[in-house]
């Protein structure tokens, strides 16, 4: 059995905690046996190596044990980072908003901006370029004559949707919009 201490709010109120590293069927987890008061957002710390612990879940699994579940000091930090948000005040015309992982694409836009972004976009396959301008075209030849749609009408443009959905989102927008009238 390791021994661990247990942090909460940036005190240790236990110093004597038995326990043992999960096998790989319970990843990222630590089994403690005895009464212990550990609630989430606890850290345990490993006294061997004094390695720190997120306590993130907690399963009970007897009357004075239970597993849980931890992320890293390393991986909390990380994640930390990767939550904070940026506040913009207005946004006015076209914007890309985000990080380098997800973005937000605003085309407040006319087709020829559409296609623009389309062909300078480096997150669209060429292949796909095409078939986003085959997209753009009829809705352009929609919207502009007043045509019906039916069922169906945009169906070859699924794998379009499913690679690409904050991209696709964007492109159909002028629909949308003269789906709604406005």
């Amino acid at each position: 059995m390791l021994r661990f201490k247990l942090e909460r709010n940036g005190e240790i109120i236990n110093e004597s905690i038995k326990g043992f590293y999960c096998s790989n069927n319970y990843p990222n987890s630590i089994q403690i046996a005895g009464k212990y008061d550990i609630a989430e957002a606890d850290w345990l710390i490993d006294n061997s190596n004094n390695r720190r612990y997120f306590i993130d879940g907690i399963k009970p699994i007897a009357p004075t044990a239970c597993i849980l579940h931890y992320q890293s000091e390393y991986e909390f930090n990380n994640q930390k980072d990767q939550r904070q948000q940026i506040t913009i005040g207005s946004i006015n015309g076209n914007a890309i908003i985000g990080s380098q992982q997800y973005a937000t694409i605003n085309l407040g836009a006319s087709f020829e901006e559409v296609r623009n972004f389309i062909n300078t976009s480096k997150e669209i396959a060429d292949t796909d370029k095409v078939q986003f301008q085959k997209l753009v075209d009829s809705i352009e030849m929609i919207t502009s004559n007043n045509m019906p749609i039916s069922k169906g009408t945009f169906q070859n443009y699924a794998d379009l949707a499913s690679k690409y959905s904050p991209v696709f989102a964007a492109v159909i927008q002028p629909i949308t919009s003269w789906l709604i009238g406005k």
